[in-house]
């Protein structure tokens, strides 16, 4: 990944990718804090959506960036 992905970058793979992709997007998170700072709150909004997936990535996503294992 470089250095500074665009967010569709970081959104495509996190939304439809593997788990190895995955990995990577919060890979790229933690080592760009102001990047997943400005992530956060939509990542959130995705626990309370109607589709099961996006609430298991979004739920992986708080645990796995933000340390967040509660949310």
């Amino acid at each position: 990944m470089s250095d500074t992905p665009p967010f569709a970058n970081l959104l495509t793979p996190w939304a439809t990718g593997t788990a190895a992709a995955r990995a990577d997007v919060y890979a790229h998170l933690r080592a760009h804090p102001a990047q997943a700072a400005a992530l956060e709150a939509s990542v959130r909004d995705e626990l309370t959506t109607g589709y099961p997936s996006k609430r298991v990535r979004a739920a992986e996503a708080l645990v796995e960036v933000y340390g967040d294992p509660a949310a």
